[in-house]
């Protein structure tokens, strides 16, 4: 082996960390302040598992030759590669850097975290060395690329390190093993369960998109401040399908807020179909984008943007169920575009679920959204809805067909159904659509007797004219805030809802809006045609249809 040093040549100092099979340690060699890696001692024991002892020594081996294959700015540097007598373990040795990205990020006291100039700084550099291994003549995946595996330089100049687990592919998508790197920044496709049923543990055919997805995790990891708090959901239901990846990291996704310069990146990133994201080259010109428009003359926008993520006073998920056909997608459609007609407003049908993420400034509060119309579902398949719709749902509307006796007798199943999924106190508000229709099947008296029995508030709607649609959502709104306060010690009974409900008995038939709405109608009507992003890149559906049709979900952020 060339380029081989003697063990009398370093002299090693403290110890840096160490993962499942290594160890990094502090030393010198030839005068010079190194990282040295070697395998854990017990590992490389005479008396432990043979074969086990012989898998780990050629990883390592493979990992020493990949990089004094390499050289690049932005792949940590490699000077040579130490070979004791057995059973001692061979030492990599390479250039020693400040700390790894995680590190930086952990021990961070600003906010955000990473400020947006070091965010591009840092990611720029990363896409760099992977534009560099991903287009050499054998391309090399790294497979295991996280924030701990990226090492930063006291100025922040990033370098790519840890490719132990680094594979060349040299015929562009491959089998090996599956779920190669940690698990968090796992790509789809490297799931073996999502693939032709193929057993967990054995292997799974991807390419160098995997990096594209970590890259993608990771930089929604540093733009955020953290990763995923708790275990994200199960990534393959018990079917096999897979859960898209924006709605398995939802939570951090609002959290980076809907206005985020690099959020239509990071969702490019994300996607479960390899095919659709973008390359370490593509992503390398989207920063390099980012960074002349940071330091051009007017980088207002970008600081601004910036500035929005988590500034809500409350931030609110909440699901809007019922039969199909009731007019869901219509109601939320309505209320997220008031200007059109709604037969001008494109909006899917007879989809699983579409998310919506709406950000709402108030002259007393902000108030963020996320929205989830469950749609085209029979109600027998209401009891295996997937749990991550209903994870950390905080509110629920659910809708019926006043032309439609069916469709108000099984209310009560969907209300179980939310209580069941979520909690027992649960705000909902009911809604009776189609109000302006002539041949009404379901009176009034009844559905309003029904709704004082389940504490819920009752309002009548047309999502054709717009018709109270702001009162289903501004109402749900007050009444979540109130629960919020309820669970924070800060209110002992259920007033609003009563209060409502005198608003509502009370006002002026003619009246064709409630007061409760208005606080919320001007404020958000105003602004809201020019606060309206569209997010191609972000589904809106938990599968394709035959024509791989794209639901695009809108965000609104009005100020």
């Amino acid at each position: 082996m060339e380029n081989t040093s003697s063990i009398e040549e370093i002299k090693f100092g403290d110890k840096l960390g160490e993962g499942s099979y290594g160890e990094v340690w502090k030393a010198v060699w030839k005068g010079k302040q190194v990282a040295a890696k070697r395998i854990l001692p017990i590992l490389v024991m005479e008396d432990y598992d043979v074969s086990q002892r012989k898998a780990i020594l050629e990883k390592f081996k493979q990992e020493w030759e990949i990089l004094c294959s390499i050289r690049h700015k932005n792949i940590v540097q490699y000077y040579t590669v130490i070979l004791p007598p057995s059973p001692e373990s061979p030492i990599i040795v390479t250039e020693l850097l400040e700390c790894d990205l995680a590190k930086h990020i952990r021990n961070s006291t600003t906010k955000p975290k990473v400020p947006f100039s070091d965010v591009i700084k840092i990611m720029l550099d990363v896409a760099e060395g992977l534009h560099y291994i991903h287009t050499l003549k054998k391309p090399i995946v790294h497979r295991d690329l996280a924030s701990k595996n990226v090492l930063l330089t006291k100025t922040l100049h990033a370098k790519i390190a840890d490719l132990g687990q680094a594979k060349a592919f040299p015929g562009g998508a491959m089998y090996a093993t599956a779920m190669p790197g940690t698990p968090v920044y796992a790509a789809p496709e490297t799931y073996p369960t999502g693939l032709g049923g193929l057993p967990r543990g054995d292997k799974a055919r991807y390419s160098v998109k995997i990096d594209i997805f970590s890259f993608g995790a990771m930089l929604l990891e540093i733009i955020i401040g953290h990763l995923p708090e708790g275990n994200l959901p199960d990534p393959v239901l018990e079917d096999g399908e897979i859960v898209p990846e924006y709605k398995r990291r939802h939570e951090d996704l609002e959290e980076m807020g809907p206005s985020h310069p690099l959020r239509n990146l990071v969702l490019q990133c994300l996607e479960n179909s390899p095919e659709e994201r973008p390359s370490a080259g593509e992503i390398k010109e989207k920063l390099s984008k980012a960074v002349s428009e940071t330091l051009s003359g007017n980088p207002s926008d970008v600081r601004d943007a910036v500035k929005s993520i988590d500034h809500y006073d409350h931030k609110f998920k909440l699901v809007v169920l019922g039969e199909a056909g009731v007019g869901k997608t219509s109601i939320v459609t309505r209320f997220l575009d008031t200007n059109s007609q709604l037969s001008e407003i494109s909006f899917s049908r007879n989809v699983e679920s579409e998310d919506h993420f709406v950000g709402l400034r108030l002259p007393d509060m902000s108030i963020h959204l996320h929205i989830v119309d469950v749609g085209g579902h029979k109600l027998t398949k209401a009891s295996n809805l997937v749990p991550q719709i209903f994870r950390d749902v905080r509110g629920a509307v659910i809708a019926f067909d006043l032309l439609s006796k069916k469709s108000f007798l099984e209310v009560p199943n969907w209300v179980k159904v939310v209580r069941e999924r979520c909690y027992e106190e649960i705000p909902i508000v009911l809604v009776g659509n189609k109000d302006e229709e002539l041949e009404r099947k379901v009176g009034s008296q009844e559905v309003e007797q029904f709704a004082e029995r389940e504490s819920m508030f009752y309002t009548e709607a047309s999502a054709k004219s717009g018709k109270n649609i702001d009162e289903i959502f501004s109402v749900l709104i007050d009444l979540m805030i109130e629960c919020e306060n309820k669970n924070k010690g800060e209110a002992t009974t259920n007033s609003l809802l009563v209060s409502l409900r005198e608003t509502l008995s009370n006002r002026d038939a003619s009246q064709e809006k409630s007061p409760i709405a208005e606080r919320f109608l001007t404020p958000r009507r105003d602004a809201l045609n020019p606060g309206v992003i569209e997010l191609k890149e972000e589904k809106g559906t938990m599968e394709h249809d035959k024509n791989d049709r794209k639901s695009k979900s809108r965000c609104c952020l009005l100020n």
